[in-house]
């Protein structure tokens, strides 16, 4: 007796797993928002191949914004995005604000990092980066 409601629920799983897809379309994201720079060491050399991760963010995001691999000239540009239109509601993304943690370098060793404030927009085509040079010590 104790298996029946696993065993009911692996045959509903099953049924609906049959031809059928379950899609939550939720809609598009709320709006957009990128953080953008250079990243340097202390004598001010550009840092190439340095990651830049984003993360730790206040709701809605509720964590991960995003990451980025400074290219040969040590810029970086990381670009996230807000929930979907469906699960945020009204939002109005032209007046987000989200705080977010930056972490420079690999994952667990970070040798640098801060928090920075993320501006979205609703389209895509009108974010303005918040530039964030970041000198390593």
């Amino acid at each position: 007796m104790r298996n029946l409601p696993r065993l009911g629920l692996t045959l509903l799983v099953a049924a609906l797993g049959c031809g059928h897809d379950i899609i939550d379309n939720w809609g598009p994201p709320a709006g957009f928002g990128a953080v953008a720079g250079v990243v340097r060491d202390a004598s001010g050399t550009p840092k190439p191949n340095t990651l830049i991760n984003i993360t730790l963010c206040e709701s809605p995001i509720g964590g991960f914004l995003g990451e980025a691999l400074t290219n040969a000239q040590g810029r970086y540009r990381v670009d996230g995005h807000l929930p979907p239109v469906g699960a945020v509601g009204s939002l109005d993304a032209d007046t987000v604000r989200i705080t977010c943690k930056w972490f420079v370098g690999p994952h667990g060793a970070a040798l640098a990092s801060d928090t920075v404030t993320v501006p979205f927009w609703r389209s895509p085509g009108a974010v303005q980066p918040v530039q964030r040079d970041i000198t390593l010590p």
